[in-house]
């Protein structure tokens, strides 16, 4: 077994742990849901809330293994295996945050997220970066997916473009802010990093089938 899914297991682990903890502290609803504005709007059992994340992560992790069967090459079982650990510990930061909350924490939720999303972006990023093509794992549309050099030029820019994009999110989330404005900046800066890299690989294609220069890279 590869460090990246034992790691990925031991963070599975973590989320059954911190469930078993705070079990007994639970209050008779606990949070579950929270709308825009960070206020909460869904509740679940004690039971639901402890058993929900571990099981979602459970079967992520079992989806993500069974991809790495399909396609052995070692560009891409290395980036699912990294989306693994990067997922993982986003849910154990999330179980975290959620016990906290319901035994009483005020912790702003909606910021957390936003952080976690941040994270979750930058790590996919680097994850990506340098897989080989394939039909489960990247930036799939027709001009990457018909030339191998548009979709590594693609996958070298998508990396940029969504470390950036995470970092702009982090300030977003750290600044005295309304939350639906927290929640607009970030999903602004996010979609603005998966967008630019699929028109640069739409453009970058008809440079190369056309014969045309290839100056604004």
């Amino acid at each position: 077994m590869s460090r990246l899914r034992t790691i990925s297991f031991g963070l599975l682990g973590l989320t059954i742990l911190i469930s078993l903890w705070f079990y007994p502290q639970l209050p008779a609803q606990v949070p579950s849901h929270w709308d825009i504005n960070g206020d909460v709007n869904g509740w679940q059992t004690p039971l639901q809330s402890a058993l929900f994340v571990p099981i979602v992560s459970l079967v992520l992790l079992v989806i993500l293994w069974l991809s790495t069967r399909l396609d052995s090459r070692a560009s891409i079982r290395k980036a699912v295996e990294w989306i693994m650990v990067i997922m993982l510990t986003f849910f154990v930061v999330l179980q975290l945050t959620i016990m906290l909350i319901a035994t009483g924490y005020p912790i702003p939720m909606e910021r957390v997220i936003m952080l976690g999303i941040a994270g979750l972006f930058g790590g996919i990023g680097r994850a990506m970066r340098d897989v080989e093509p394939n039909g489960f794992v990247g930036i799939r549309t027709y001009w990457t997916m018909t030339n191998p050099q548009v979709w590594h030029e693609t996958h070298r820019l998508a990396y940029r473009t969504m470390i950036i994009s995470a970092l702009i999110t982090a300030i977003i989330t750290l600044l005295p802010i309304p939350a639906t404005w927290l929640f607009i900046g970030g999903l602004g800066s996010i979609l603005l990093a998966v967008f630019w890299p699929m028109i640069f690989a739409y453009r970058r294609y008809h440079q190369l089938t056309d014969g045309t220069s290839a100056s604004d890279r």
